[in-house]
């Protein structure tokens, strides 16, 4: 069994209690017996100064100058907290790269070396404006398996999953920032139940026979509700852990993966033998 922890909250402001609650969710889910631990999307610097802003305004100073290279200062933190807790480590952070800005998540290994980094490929209005599309859904090897990692939005679509399962993934981890909107439909929150049905579903478990583990802030941040939810999908479509929904209902979200289900579920019913890929021809067509 593989253990792994999900930091369903949002972080404080500023920069130094950030990293001191950085790595004291690191030493919580180490001592829970966590093999790896995800943060919640831009834990660094957090939402605060880019959540009233209008679409199209540019990203404000505070923000960007916040932003680190990876590797950086902070990520050297991170990783030092990693290895002197012997954890795999999600970090989310504003990357400030030679062309630019990205929404980034940084896989760190046990020794404290940065094994992968993943930047958001699919930007969300308003929240992203200013901010470059990564361009790759990159699966990597690890000691608890082979491990994927969307952001947010990329995880609304079902392109990059399938994309990581075809590539050998065992688990994606989507690390995101949903909050409630005040958007309704049926007088539904838009952003939440997007967040029921897609990034969070069962469905994206099952249909791609990976386990899948969702983690969403949980707390306020300028007065946004980050709503929560997290969850940890077995490729059986069974919820092994569920976060409450609610901004007061912060902490850790643990399960244990038995990572052999998934060949048992491919050996008794697999649905990725049912693809028809000379049929997908309109899913990377221009539309007419």
């Amino acid at each position: 069994m593989t253990r792994i922890a999900l930091v369903q909250k949002c972080p404080p402001i500023a920069r130094p209690a950030i990293l001191s609650d950085v790595i004291r969710c690191i030493g919580e889910a180490a001592t829970a017996g966590a093999s790896l631990v995800a943060f919640p999307e831009l834990y660094f610097p957090g939402f605060h100064a880019i959540i009233n802003r209008v679409e199209g305004e540019p990203l404000p100073r505070e923000f960007l100058d916040a932003a680190e290279p990876i590797p950086g200062p902070l990520t050297k933190a991170v990783s030092e907290a990693a290895r002197d807790r012997r954890i795999h480590v999600i970090f989310t952070m504003l990357e400030k790269g030679s062309s630019g800005f990205h929404n980034a998540a940084v896989l760190i290994d046990p020794d404290g070396s940065i094994r992968h980094v993943h930047r958001k490929t699919m930007l969300t209005p308003r929240i992203d404006d200013g901010v470059l599309p990564g361009n790759n859904y990159e699966v990597v090897d690890t000691a608890i398996g082979r491990i994927g990692i969307l952001i947010c939005a990329d995880a609304t679509c079902p392109e990059p999953a399938r994309i990581m399962a075809l590539r050998g993934a065992d688990l994606v981890v989507v690390c995101s920032g949903d909050f409630r909107s005040g958007w309704t439909v049926e007088g539904h929150d838009l952003v939440e139940r997007i967040w029921d049905c897609c990034s969070a579903s069962p469905a994206r478990a099952v249909d791609n026979c990976i386990f899948w583990a969702a983690v969403n802030g949980a707390g306020f941040q300028d007065a946004t509700e980050f709503f929560g939810g997290s969850r940890i999908i077995a490729p059986d479509g069974n919820i092994l852990a569920h976060g409450s929904f609610g901004g007061e209902f912060e902490g850790l979200v643990l399960a244990d993966l038995d990572l052999t289900l998934r060949t048992r579920v491919n050996r008794t019913f697999s649905l990725m033998s049912r693809r028809r890929p000379d049929l997908y021809a309109p899913l990377v067509s221009n539309p007419s």
